[in-house]
């Protein structure tokens, strides 16, 4: 564990628990969120972001087992726009915070232990260091024999490029950057970008294999 520890988090929302919860606007989602699996469809046209899906418990560090992870107030806004001629462009926000905890055993900085407020003096100098951190701040108390911490977090992204879909498969390239793949389900009125856990035998299709769930409905 490291001074950037929790910059790899939102990445870790992918491989986390596999419990769902949901945030942000409840919108026209009906119920859908987290239980709609990849299924293609025609994405051509204007999406409002209106609900999303993170797992709300987990494990928040591969090192450390019995950390906890909870994202449930983590959020998405903003809309996206897919167009006939293969072009993309959205304007989205995260918002929100993580609650991560952590038993003060595993609170290390190489071979040295560290108090609960140590760490947080380490995650803050590491955040200060790096220009492209999405965390606005940290702060973390002593529970016990735990070290429980707030990450504050804020992200804007207003971005444009091409898109191609094959199947199930959503790869969408912004302009100047390589490609990134997603899955999706279009339903009628309904967009679905769905992230999978991949350790999860495909076979077994179950709520469990679903992470993340970003639902939007057309305009």
């Amino acid at each position: 564990m490291n001074g950037h520890t929790f910059e790899i988090l939102i990445a870790a929302l992918i491989v986390a628990g596999s419990q769902l919860g949901c945030g942000g606007s409840s919108g026209g989602s009906q119920g859908s969120c987290g239980k709609v699996y990849p299924c293609g469809g025609n994405i051509v046209g204007r999406w409002k972001i209106t609900d999303t899906c993170f797992p709300s418990s987990g494990s928040a560090s591969v090192s450390c087992p019995e950390s906890t992870l909870d994202s449930t107030s983590l959020k998405f806004a903003g809309t996206l726009t897919y167009t006939a001629d293969m072009k993309y462009s959205a304007m989205a926000s995260l918002t929100g915070s993580l609650q991560v905890a952590y038993p003060i055993s595993c609170l290390m900085n190489g071979s040295l232990n560290l108090t609960c407020a140590e760490f947080e003096a380490l995650q803050r100098q590491g955040m200060a260091q790096d220009p492209k951190t999405t965390f606005q701040s940290i702060t973390c108390a002593t529970k016990g024999a735990t070290c429980a911490c707030t990450l504050v977090t804020s992200a804007d992204s207003n971005v444009a490029g091409t898109y191609v879909v094959d199947g199930t498969k959503l790869t969408e390239t912004e302009t100047g950057k390589p490609p990134s793949d997603n899955n999706y389900c279009v339903q009628g009125n309904q967009l679905h970008i769905v992230e999978l856990n991949m350790a999860v035998p495909m076979p077994t299709m179950s709520t469990n294999k679903i992470i993340v769930d970003v639902v939007l409905d057309k305009q």
